[in-house]
């Protein structure tokens, strides 16, 4: 589930090229931060560098000029069809807040369209330092989950199992968990059994559930929660080895 690409907003694309070697081949994620109109010349920009390659785009909310989750599809996709960029590139797209994934989720099922397309699920802290809650997590899961959509999740996923809140707030969230929590949602498990599976402190426990997760559940589970990021995409291999569950072999689901 770890994508091994490299996420890399359109106002850094020149900083990227300067660090790149000789050797390089990197599978490139454009974040869209400058708006639909911003996109054609980043993908020219990028199409010129042969050492980079454009497999997807990543389109926050906040960048176009409409909050509402319909109209912001709609804008990218029009953006990127204008920018005749293949259909094989797929698109994510980031709501406002995690509580919009549903109604983005849905607007992207009734829409009829070539591009894949998923909803980005933000985990890690929003401007004011807070992380999204247990109950936000679970809703959008189960909300994508219901229209057969699919997600990617990136931020905050440094631990194995989720960190007991503080007074502050919620804490960040584990990306066992999700992992679990998507093969939940993916099964048509409630909303209270998701929120309660993230609220799992124990990495132990967590890692006893997954690793029995059936064939068909771990499928599920990965058609729900297609990937998750982390600065260091080495850091969740090691961490779920020292837990007891390699990542790398892919020993979810047998």
């Amino acid at each position: 589930m770890l994508t091994h690409r490299l996420l890399c907003p359109s106002t850094r694309l020149g900083e990227v090229r300067e660090v790149l070697r000789p050797d390089d081949a990197i599978d490139l994620v454009l974040i869209v931060n400058e708006g639909i109109d911003g996109v054609a010349p980043a993908v020219a920009e990028i199409a010129a560098e042969p050492r980079l390659r454009l497999v997807a785009l990543e389109c926050p909310v906040y960048a176009l000029e409409t909050s509402d989750p319909a109209g912001a599809l709609a804008l990218a996709l029009g953006g990127l069809e204008g920018a005749r960029i293949p259909f094989e590139v797929s698109l994510c797209m980031l709501p406002a807040h995690i509580r919009q994934s549903g109604v983005m989720a849905a607007a992207i099922a009734e829409r009829d369209h070539a591009r894949p397309v998923a909803v980005k699920l933000w985990c890690g802290p929003d401007a004011e330092g807070e992380y999204p809650t247990d109950d936000d997590l679970a809703g959008a899961l189960c909300s994508v989950a219901r229209v057969g959509g699919e997600t990617r999740a990136a931020a905050g996923l440094h631990h194995t199992a989720v960190r007991t809140p503080s007074e502050a707030g919620p804490g960040p969230h584990g990306f066992l968990n999700l992992v679990l929590a998507a093969a939940d949602a993916a099964t048509g498990e409630d909303f209270s059994s998701v929120a309660e599976t993230l609220r799992v402190t124990d990495t132990a426990a967590v890692v006893e559930r997954l690793l029995k997760l059936t064939h068909t559940q771990a499928r599920a589970a990965r058609r729900l929660l297609t990937t998750f990021g982390a600065a260091d995409p080495r850091a969740p291999i090691r961490l779920a080895q020292q837990a007891g569950i390699d990542l790398a072999e892919d020993e979810i689901g047998g």
